[in-house]
């Protein structure tokens, strides 16, 4: 049987509400008396024979072959590309070319939640892809008698969205390559440039400028990122901090530290790979235990404000009322902060209008916005208009959102507490100074 007609059959067949399914068919599961035992009785997993190096499941009690001449390695790959149509399965509505890892996740994620409120997504699927799709099809669980529309998905229906992407979150093991030899050594031309790039820094007098230091750092990790990028373990660097901070201290250079002392900055140019540079010592040990306590107690500091934020703010609601009231904060939008405005509610000559996706064209002109700050609704609430159209969309959001703002002033504390870098960064002044 072709592996891809045995991949259409068993998903057409749900085969993959069983993890032991996609973990036979992802992985190499070890042809032993009690694996094969367990996997016979789950409908479509893959079993191994070692003797004869063929793969097979049952069906109807009867073992069904499945091509697979590199019986060593695992059937599929998430990256693994095939072609689909409308014949494979009723969620896909066209023919194009796709990965069995996007497969599965449309179907498991997507079409398991929401059915056909949902469509076929062929390409990455982000946190934010996953926003965007909640918030155009989400509405109220109906009431008794009640039907949602065909396009569209109840809170319930959504919250399945969420449970079905932890479902395969355990498969990470197998779908991401932690381990690799490129990640656990760093290549040879990576420290090459760094020495080249650090030895004419140190002819110019330059290893205590913090600014071209940052600057030749950047280039070498940068180098180090894209082989880290294009290896065996890519998918496992989904935060670029794991390169630029963790791996450049590790294996490329430990950074620019502050001597408190002179008040300037000291190079220490020997990664921990390499082995803490005996000469200095004392910067080493100063960068490690720096205001610790200082950093813990603001942390602990940081969570208590958390707490006492949502005391004061837990029974604020955002009615579904206008308070009419008169005053308005003047805004000009810009590039940076149009999107935050999004959804608010300005004031015109034809009464209040919403800020939508589509008004770029406001941006730098005066707008005179309503603001939950001047917000005159009683019981000490907040009115919809006021709020705008997504901290109004849930009644008890209000404090939700409060404590955002105190959250991100205890987790910039707890930062503080790990190892931080030096980077070279460009602002925009125009953004500073309005």
């Amino acid at each position: 049987m072709n592996k891809f007609d045995y991949l259409f059959e068993a998903i057409n067949n749900r085969a993959y509400v069983r993890k032991s399914f996609l973990l036979s068919i992802f992985s190499i599961v070890t042809p032993s008396p009690a694996n094969n035992k367990r996997l016979k009785d789950v409908p479509y997993a893959l079993i191994r024979d070692d003797e004869t190096k063929q793969v097979y499941f049952y069906k109807d009690n009867e073992k069904v072959f499945v091509d697979h001449p590199d019986y060593d390695k695992a059937l599929f790959h998430k990256n693994d590309k095939l072609t689909v149509d409308m014949s494979v399965h009723e969620f896909i509505k066209d023919k194009f070319e796709t990965t069995v890892g996007l497969l599965l996740v449309n179907l498991v994620v997507f079409f398991e939640s929401v059915g056909h409120a949902a469509s076929y997504i062929n390409g990455p699927i982000t946190s934010g892809t996953v926003r965007g799709l909640i918030d155009s099809i989400m509405v109220d669980n109906p009431k008794e008698g009640e039907e949602i529309p065909s396009n569209k998905a109840s809170v319930d229906q959504c919250l399945n969205i969420t449970k079905n992407l932890d479902y395969l979150e355990g498969m990470n093991d197998v779908f991401v390559k932690a381990s690799s030899l490129d990640v656990l050594t760093v290549h040879p031309d990576v420290i090459k440039l760094r020495d080249k790039l650090l030895n004419e820094l140190e002819k110019e007098n330059k290893l205590d400028d913090p600014a071209a230091v940052a600057k030749v750092i950047d280039e070498v990790v940068a180098l180090d990122a894209s082989i880290q990028y294009n290896g065996p373990s890519k998918d496992f660097f989904i935060d670029k901090k794991f390169i630029d901070n963790a791996r450049k201290k590790m294996f490329v250079v430990f950074d620019m530290v502050p001597d408190f002392n002179t008040g300037k900055y000291q190079l220490l140019r020997n990664s921990l790979n390499e082995g803490w540079d005996k000469d200095n010592y004392p910067a080493y040990i100063n960068t490690a235990i720096s205001g610790s306590y200082d950093r813990g107690n603001a942390t602990g500091e940081g969570g208590a404000e958390v707490k006492v934020m949502i005391l004061l703010t837990d029974r604020i609601e955002a009615i579904d009322t206008d308070c009419q009231t008169p005053r308005t904060e003047t805004v000009v939008l810009n590039d940076f902060s149009f999107g935050s405005w999004v959804g608010g509610y300005y004031k015109t000559e034809d009464g209040l209008k919403v800020l939508s996706k589509v008004d770029k064209g406001l941006m730098g002109k005066p707008l005179q916005f309503r603001v939950p700050q001047f917000c005159e609704q009683g019981d000490y609430n907040l009115c919809k208009v006021c709020c705008g159209e997504k901290l109004g969309a849930i009644k008890n959001r209000v404090s939700a959102e409060t404590v955002l703002i105190f959250t991100q002033i205890m987790l910039q504390r707890m930062k503080g507490m790990h190892s931080s870098q030096l980077k070279m960064v460009k602002l925009d002044l125009n953004r500073i100074v309005k």
